[in-house]
């Protein structure tokens, strides 16, 4: 692994042109090249894209389900119309 010339810890992100620890400039043999950083862009645009269409995917099942509040809510057991529920307030 590869270590910060001015503060000697550890560079334990790649991508980055300066130590996260101290702010030193990297020598050019460390950082990372156009192609490199295109590269990581790309990987996280796609994790991106992923994570949204998952999201999607998943609202679309619960509109389907006729659920329209987000997983896990409720609005607590007993808010009868009659008057004797606790729906929470005061």
């Amino acid at each position: 692994m590869a270590e910060c010339p001015q503060c000697s810890r550890p560079l334990l992100t790649t991508g980055v042109e300066h130590c996260m620890y101290c702010g030193a400039e990297l020598p050019d043999a460390l950082k990372p090249s156009e192609q490199q950083k295109a590269a990581r862009r790309q990987r996280l645009r796609e994790s991106a894209d992923l994570e949204a269409e998952q999201l999607k995917q998943k609202r679309q099942r619960e509109i389907e389900n006729h659920d329209s509040e987000p997983s896990g809510f409720t609005f607590g057991e007993d808010c009868g119309s009659d008057g004797g529920g606790d729906c929470g307030g005061d």
